[in-house]
């Protein structure tokens, strides 16, 4: 079993080797031309690295089994479509949370109101009710 990380850069950037026993693949450097707020600046680099992302993952000598992404580069799971590879999204978190991504899967089925109009507690697994703290 083998990894590679690609890495998106900016025009400008410096490499650093990891010492590990991981190959890094840098992919060409983009020049951002104009974006407005830290979000806008994510999608615009990620969409801007998708095709060499693409012609990266296609030119690997090792075969490729899968592409794992962080929740950044979703993006790219078009190109893991296009080259008929799974793409799965690697979604670090705490244990609280995915119990809260999990529930509100069902809690959007069950409630009747939208959030703000909510007026009961919502039980979450894994989370203690406040008033058994005290």
């Amino acid at each position: 079993m083998s990894l590679t990380v690609l890495l998106g850069q900016l025009s400008g950037s410096h490499r650093a080797d990891s010492g590990f026993d991981v190959r890094f693949h840098c992919l060409p450097a983009e020049e951002l031309l104009d974006f407005c707020g830290s979000e806008d600046f994510i999608s615009r680099f990620m969409q801007q690295h998708s095709s060499h992302s693409r012609e990266a993952i296609f030119g690997l000598e090792s075969h490729v089994a899968a592409v794992v992404l962080d929740l950044f580069s979703t993006t790219f799971l078009d190109v893991t479509c296009n080259l008929d590879l799974p793409g799965y999204v690697y979604f670090t978190s705490t244990a609280s949370l995915l119990s809260l991504v999990l529930r509100l899967l069902v809690l959007d089925q069950e409630m009747l109101v939208d959030f703000e109009e909510m007026e009961d507690v919502v039980d979450l697994l894994g989370l203690l009710d406040e008033s058994r703290l005290a």
